[in-house]
């Protein structure tokens, strides 16, 4: 039988090659939000006898979240960078047989988180042969070590340990964060689901004067909470369910609760909560914080309440006659979320938003908005409708949703239906435009100093890989 000719030889030979290319440097790795993926293509270079070469390929996509909770990944907003550093042949074999367990540690390091380069996240943690994979576990008997979860919070960010576990059941407590550690903070849940419904833990003040939770510091390095229950029993209090401060603080699958007229509130903060339940009595969101909310569910009780009432601050000083500070706004976005009259109330005229001050921007997109929303949406009053704030309705539906409301609500908020319009508030950008000491600075482009910081990354991931070598060494030995 006669060969193929050489020349289709070479064309199936580029074709594989281009989509083994394709397959693992394009595809898979824009699925993940903070990727440093160390490649088995180890065959692809080899220097000296005595030596590999270990690509390191760091993507870095702008949405500094899970990916699980997020439905629009916009490629263009991944960054790649590409170091080689080298190891011994010996080495490099024990890395190549656990490549599988180096993969999960790199992507879940500690040396990222204390770096700032990714917003906290929630893939499974797996105690490899990693201090920095161990976790802390809290029980309502205290029988793990710990019975508050404030002080194990506290322990783990001043000790390293980068996971708080906490068993079923009802804390009564005022947790504080007041150290600056990423941590990251995982209740129990039944089956296993992450969805709220079924959380398992629940964080009470007990009818108390204080919130929930508190954050005592604005120099956070993230903490992370996810399927945990936030309740404020005191029906007078305003202290809400979360004073919140500092930036990249993030809630997954949590439900807030307050009988009180507050539910967050704070000082200047940034953070993201996804497919959460918040409710209270009336500013549901309050004060100074940028919010991106995503796939929750929202409402709130009372008649005449408002679902936002935040204000934006100024940054800087005036050093000379005639200059003046900036203005950075707090910006609420609800995306695809459901803002819902709750069962068994009949309470109406509910704002979507109201200023407490100028720079007060809201964004509900692709939310549904129930009947008992007020026909302007926003509240009506000179400081709501000050020209420095911002009220946007994109694709919201519901008896309460713009289309059933045009004439109202036209003076009062911004109908948008070209989604280019939007691009200031997606997840991407939303992050980098927040009051200065809260943003986040997620972008590499052309900056050296990025540049540098992600080889001092390289460098350290190089260092983690050497210890773990000598303990994948053993376990080789261990399990002859």
């Amino acid at each position: 039988m006669p060969s193929s000719p050489p020349y289709l030889q070479l064309c199936i030979c580029i074709c594989v090659c281009f989509c083994t290319f394709v397959i693992f440097f394009v595809i898979y790795p824009t699925r993940s939000c903070v990727n440093c993926f160390i490649r088995a293509i180890f065959d692809f270079f080899r220097t000296q006898s005595a030596f590999y070469c270990i690509n390191f390929r760091i993507d870095i996509q702008a949405y500094p979240v899970d990916n699980q909770y997020f439905n629009r990944v916009d490629p263009n907003n991944i960054q790649h960078l590409y170091f080689v550093e080298w190891f011994p042949i010996e080495q490099f074999r024990v890395l190549c047989r656990h490549s599988y367990r180096i993969e999960h540690l790199i992507v879940n390091s500690i040396v990222f988180k204390e770096h700032g380069l990714v917003f906290p996240n929630f893939h499974q943690v797996r105690h490899f042969f990693d201090r920095d994979r161990d976790t802390i576990t809290v029980s309502p008997d205290g029988s793990t070590g710990y019975a508050s979860i404030g002080a194990a919070i506290a322990y783990a960010q001043t000790n390293g340990y980068s996971v708080v576990n906490i068993l079923a059941g009802t804390y009564t407590e005022n947790v504080i964060i007041s150290k600056t550690a990423a941590v990251t903070v995982v209740g129990e849940t039944t089956s296993g689901s992450s969805d709220y419904s079924a959380n398992l833990v629940t964080i009470s003040n007990g009818g108390g004067p204080s919130a929930p939770l508190t954050f005592n510091t604005a120099a956070g390095q993230g903490v992370a909470w996810k399927n945990i229950n936030f309740i404020n029993t005191n029906s007078s209090s305003t202290a809400g369910l979360v004073y919140l401060r500092g930036s990249k603080n993030a809630f997954y699958s949590c439900a807030f609760t307050s009988t009180g007229s507050v539910g967050f509130t704070g000082s200047y903060a940034s953070g993201i909560i996804a497919n959460s339940y918040l409710e209270a009595a009336d500013k549901v969101i309050s004060s100074y914080a940028s919010l991106y909310i995503y796939g929750s569910t929202i409402t709130a009780t009372n008649k005449n309440a408002l679902i936002v009432y935040n204000k934006g601050a100024a940054y800087g000083l005036a050093r000379r006659i005639g200059t003046a500070s900036t203005l950075y706004n707090s910006t609420v976005v609800l995306d695809n979320c459901n803002v819902i009259q709750k069962t068994g109330y009949s309470n109406t005229n509910v704002f979507l938003a109201a200023a407490n001050g100028v720079g007060s921007v809201v964004v509900y997109r692709d939310t549904t908005l129930a009947g008992f929303i007020a026909g302007s949406g926003v509240h009506v009053d000179p400081t709501t409708q000050d020209s420095r704030n911002e009220y946007i309705e994109f694709g919201t539906s519901g008896a309460g949703g713009y289309s059933n409301y045009v004439s109202t609500r036209a003076a009062y908020v911004s109908w948008v239906t070209d989604v280019m319009a939007l691009s200031a508030y997606k997840i991407s950008v939303f992050f980098t435009t927040c009051y200065p000491t809260v943003a986040l600075k997620l972008f590499i482009g052309s900056n050296a100093l990025h540049v540098n910081n992600f080889r001092v990354i390289s460098f350290l991931v190089k260092s983690k890989l050497e210890r773990l070598y000598e303990l994948f060494r053993l376990f080789d030995e261990y399990c002859k």
